[in-house]
């Protein structure tokens, strides 16, 4: 069975007048907070007598971005914008329930549909359209219980806090191995009291004599295999090399390679396959 979103709370339009109290601020990341957690900045506004007022366990919603997630539940009693819309839930409802639910890819979907104002049509891309709680009141949702909504708000506490911290721990084992790799390539190439030193320059002795080489081929076989960018990059055993007459080899000898030579960091300090 199904029921309107709007029996689940009544809107609140107090304002706090000359009695302001703690401003809270509405964000996607951390719900409904002290503005002085997320911000370090002092408030726009110059004064706050039509400022919303909201008790703890009312739902606060951003208008503008309450689709994407910009809502929750006030921790202490506050003062939030007056464009913001304020809920208070009945007591057949969970507050936490209706938060889990308001962030659903279907409430999302459905306030979309109903955003009004300038560009209401297409609110990614406009800033002016923003949800109106008659829309929210006539949403369909799911008629159950308020235990029913406690019990389903509990599972998610559980188990969006137990992905919370797997997330958190592959963040710290992405930064470990990126700790790891900086001190692998530091330890390969730095020198140490027994390391020999060289200038770059030395070790890149393969350089045209003559500028840039312009091959000559030749039929396989009569000549000197000539090593291409694309013979690098693919590695087919079966591609055979192309050949140069030799008396061109001879005068680019200097660029000439050995075999061998893709093994030349073997003799690195670090075992670069662990």
């Amino acid at each position: 069975m199904s029921t309107r979103l709007g029996t689940a709370w009544d809107e609140v339009d107090e304002r706090v007048g000359d009695r302001p109290s703690e401003l809270l601020a509405v964000s996607q990341t951390h719900g409904v907070v002290p503005r002085s957690q997320i911000a370090d900045s002092p408030p726009r506004a110059d004064e706050f007598s039509k400022y919303k007022a909201c008790r703890p366990g009312d739902l606060v919603l951003n208008r503008f971005n309450a689709y994407r997630g910009a809502l929750g539940v006030a921790p202490v009693a506050g003062m939030v914008s007056p464009d913001y819309l304020v809920v208070r839930p009945r007591d057949t409802a969970d507050a936490r329930y209706l938060v889990y639910l308001l962030r659903s890819h279907y409430a999302s979907s459905e306030m979309t549909k109903y955003m009004g104002g300038i560009g209401g049509n297409d609110p990614d891309t406009s800033g002016f359209s923003r949800i109106d709680v008659r829309a929210l009141n006539r949403m369909e949702v799911p008629e159950w219980s308020a235990a029913r909504q406690r019990a389903i708000a509990d599972y998610l506490d559980r188990e969006t806090a137990r992905i919370d911290a797997l997330i958190e721990e592959q963040q710290r084992l992405i930064e470990l191995l990126s700790e790891r790799r900086n001190a692998v390539l530091s330890e390969a190439f730095s020198a140490g009291p027994s390391t020999e030193t060289t200038r770059v320059g030395r070790l890149l002795s393969a350089r045209p004599s003559y500028g840039v080489l312009v091959p000559k081929y030749v039929d396989e076989g009569e000549g000197v295999p000539f090593v291409r960018v694309g013979d690098i990059l693919n590695l087919a055993p079966e591609r055979p090399l192309l050949a140069i007459a030799p008396e061109q080899s001879n005068e680019y000898s200097r660029t000439r390679i050995s075999e061998g030579f893709s093994t030349c960091f073997a003799s690195l300090p670090v075992d670069l396959t662990a």
